[in-house]
């Protein structure tokens, strides 16, 4: 005899995010904090969108390359 389990249907929470500078002179910056085990996290804006999975422990770290102005245009975390 076997059983069946129904799939996760739950979204995740949202992943709670380290602060991070709004202006800098740096050409990247880490982008940290913690989300769901496994889960994906996906940063947008700067000149592009960067993206990482939580370790088991929760922990979740992307390196954002930023635009000419040094900021992050828009910041979007989902997991």
């Amino acid at each position: 005899s076997f059983t069946t389990q129904p799939p996760d249907t739950t979204a995740p929470a949202a992943p709670q995010v380290n602060p991070v500078p709004p202006l800098t002179n740096a050409s990247s910056i880490p982008v940290s904090g913690t989300a769901e085990a496994g889960s994906t996290v996906i940063v947008t804006g700067g000149s592009g969108t960067a993206s990482g999975t939580a370790t088991a422990g929760g922990l979740f770290s992307v390196t954002v390359r930023l635009d000419r102005h040094g900021r992050i245009l828009d910041e979007r975390f989902g997991s």
